[in-house]
């Protein structure tokens, strides 16, 4: 009875404890111009997002004028989305002129922090965009379709859930 006991106190501190309850992040996107390299800019649009209530605009674009963008995104490990997966979805398209609709030749950009019971917090960026993402990293590491089954893989330890500094995650492109 006192181990359901303390179980049920702790389920609720971490339900309550405001502190524990948001991770923020600064998602950098990046596009690297190469010499000689036909300007076709990256229009980006949020499709999809689940427990981060802060996300960044809904659209933005990677061009020659500006090849790098930065958001403050922030999750919530509190109420309905406790223990849930927590993720932002982007739509990225490569054209010359801006989207006028969904474009056929779209793909996903996806960053995700997943929890594993025994490996705690995992940050990664997954993406059908294999042609256009060069790499990404979360806190200086590779985080790039690293896990494509997330509910069974292993990932080393990339996200110190509860600390009070922003994540660093980077995502560059073609």
């Amino acid at each position: 009875m006192k181990v359901l006991f303390n179980i049920i106190l702790i389920a609720l501190s971490l339900i309550i404890q405001p502190v524990l309850a948001a991770k923020d992040y600064t998602i950098t996107f990046e596009k690297q111009i190469e010499p000689f390299e036909l300007l076709i800019p990256f229009y980006l649009l949020k499709v999809n997002n689940q427990c981060m209530p802060k996300f960044g605009p809904y659209n933005f674009t990677l061009d020659s004028l500006s090849s790098k963008f930065s958001i403050d995104a922030q999750d919530v490990n509190s109420g309905a989305c406790v223990g849930r997966q927590k993720k932002i979805v982007w739509l990225v398209s490569r054209t010359l002129l801006p989207p006028t609709g969904l474009d056929p030749q779209s793909c996903l950009v996806q960053f995700s922090v997943t929890f594993y019971w025994i490996a705690g917090w995992q940050a990664a960026v997954t993406s059908t965009c294999d042609d256009l993402v060069k790499q990404a990293t979360c806190e200086g590491e590779n985080c790039y379709n690293y896990c494509a089954d997330l509910d069974d893989c292993y990932m080393p330890t990339k996200v110190n859930f509860g600390n009070e500094e922003k994540d660093l995650i980077k995502i560059v492109f073609k």
